[in-house]
This record gives structure tokens, sequence and C-alpha cells, in this order.
């Protein structure tokens, strides 16, 4: 029955959830021990807080967490708050995209780690741990710069970590993917190198026996998002397009390559190619871009509208036959996962 009321998505749902274990705890004291809440009751409420996704929520997932520990703490119930519960309040605050919650998550690891490694194995934080952490800084804060310097700074503690043999915190490609991502948004000039650098190192660990590490269509794309969004100086942008231009050869032969893979890789050469000395160079790399892309069933919005974006207006009619893309041939959209109206 809580289970019910926790999915519904609504604190006055859960309401409803924490009135049924107010009833399961009177009979408790009342003698009845068969109605002993367990770690499987409070979660279930728990993770109804954690898809309410605002503060308010946040806040009430919290104080149970505080109500289990005072209950315990009195000998009324015999479970503690374990890892998945605090993982859960985590991923509680993240999804509450507020400063407050941030600074509620980074504490909530903070002392999983100081109990975790005080002697508290069960709590020692694991990747799911640290991956909601890293939503937390990208949800909760605003100065991209400081998302993708923290969220490095943590993968690079999970591979210390895992490095020293800690097996229960082992990288997946959904961390990468996200620091990867968080990277891309930022204002580094050298965004591209980095983002590049921990795709090759996702590599490095795949062949090493980390089946879970080889890089997808999503960290393929985040790292031709962080080529395309590049600005700093001429040589920056030059090693951008290289890496652009690279990445996206890489994910076309491992047929890893989508819409989203063809609209970045246009950002790039629009982007990256703006001397008058690379306009012939840019519009034939883009006309082959797109002709590849047609072939596929690869054209979504995205892919037409950086196709026009610095297209000669007679080269685009010629290459989209003056038509606009809901009328285009059905194969040129047939594989598209980006909306084709």
């Amino acid at each position: 029955v809580i289970r019910a009321f926790s999915v519904v998505g609504t604190v006055e749902a859960l309401k409803v959830a924490e009135g049924i274990l107010d009833r399961m705890l009177h009979q408790v004291h009342l003698g009845n021990t068969e109605f002993m809440p367990d770690n499987i009751t409070f979660n279930t409420i728990l993770d109804g807080y954690s898809r309410v996704k605002s503060v308010e929520a946040a806040h009430k997932g919290q104080k149970l967490i505080e109500r289990m520990c005072d209950l315990q703490g009195k000998g009324i119930i015999e479970c503690l708050p374990d890892k998945r519960a605090f993982n859960t309040s985590i991923s509680s605050w993240a999804r509450s995209r507020n400063r407050e919650g941030l600074k509620r998550a980074i504490e909530i690891t903070e002392m999983m780690e100081r109990l975790g490694f005080g002697g508290n194995e069960e709590l020692k934080p694991n990747i799911i741990t640290y991956t909601s952490l890293i939503n937390a800084w990208i949800k909760c804060e605003s100065d991209s710069d400081l998302v993708a310097m923290n969220a490095e700074k943590i993968l690079h503690h999970i591979l210390r970590e895992h490095e020293q043999g800690n097996s229960v915190v082992i990288p997946d490609i959904g961390i990468f993917n996200s620091v990867i991502n968080a990277i891309a948004k930022s204002n580094n000039p050298k965004k591209a190198s980095k983002a590049q650098e921990l795709c090759m190192r996702m590599n490095e660990l795949h062949i090493a026996g980390n089946v879970n590490l080889k890089p997808d269509g999503v960290t393929y794309n985040s790292v031709l998002n962080a080529c395309q969004y590049t600005k700093g100086t001429d040589d920056d942008k030059k090693n951008a397009l290289y890496i652009g231009l690279k990445v996206f050869d890489t994910a076309k032969k491992e047929s890893k390559n989508d819409s989203l893979s063809y609209g970045a890789m246009l950002g790039v050469l629009n982007n990256l190619m703006t001397g008058q000395k690379d306009t012939k160079t840019r519009l034939q790399s883009t006309v082959k871009v797109f002709k590849t892309c047609c072939a596929e069933g690869k054209v979504s919005d995205q892919v037409v509208q950086n196709l026009r974006r610095r297209m000669p207006n007679n080269l685009f009619s010629q290459l989209t036959s003056g038509k606009n893309i809901s009328d285009f041939p059905p194969e040129w959209t047939r594989n598209s996962n980006g909306r084709a109206r």
C-alpha cells in the first residue's frame, strides 16, 4: 500500500504513505511486532519524495531519515538508514535544482565517506553516490566552469579509489558521460582536449577489462559538443576542429553516430572554420556530411538548421531541392532521432 502511494509523485500522496507508516509504528507500540517497518518501508517513501523533484520533497525526505535515526535510537525500530537511503536523499536534493540542494548533497556524501572509511563498510559511497553528487553540481550550480571543475575532481577521486582496490566504487559509462557533458558546457578553451582525454581513458579502461566503459553514442556526441562550442585562440579552435573530425569519424566507423552527431558535426564546421580561406573547404565538408546524413536517413531539424546557418542560399536550395524538412524524401529521415516535421 505504501508503494502505491509513493509512486504517485505528489507530496500529498506521500503524506498518506507516511500516515500508513505512523499506523504501523502504533501497532508496534501496542506489541504487534509483525508491523515493524524496515529499510524497504522507509526507502519506498524516500524514493517517492525523490520523484517529486522539489525543495519541499527533499526536506521531507531528509526529515524521514532523521526520524528513522531517532526511532532506532529509542529502540522503537531495528533498522538505520542504509546506503540506498542516503543515495536517494542525495538524488532528491539534486532534483530540487536549488543551491541548498547542492550543499546538502555534498554534506551527505562527506558524511558517508567519514562513516564508511571510519569503519562502517555498509555506508561507503558507491558509484551511485558519486553520480548523484555530480548531478547535484550539474542541476544546482549555475557556474558551468565550477560544475566542470568539481565533476572532474569527483571522477578523478573515483578513479583513484578504484585503482587502490576499492571494489565498491567501479566507474561506469554513466559517470564518464556526465563529466564529459559538464566539460562540454563549460567555457574552458581547452574543453575539447579534456573531453577527448576522458573518452580515451574510457577506452583504456575498457581494454583493461571494464566492459561497461566502451564509449557510446552519448560519449561521442558530448565530445563533439565540446568541440563545436569551443571559444578561444585560433590554436584552440584548430585543435577542437581536429578532435571533432577525428571523433566524428570514430563514431561513424563504430556505427554510434545519430542525428545529434550530424547536427553537432555541422556545428563544428560552422563554428571552427570561420576564416575566409576556410570557406571552400568548409562548404565541401558540409556538403559531404549532409549527403552522408541523408544516405543514412538521419536528417533532423537540428541538421537542417545547422546546414542552413552558413550555407549560401542557392547551395542550400540545391541540396534540399527547395523543400522543407516535412517534404524531404522519407529515406532521408527514416532513422532520425530528432524531430522531422
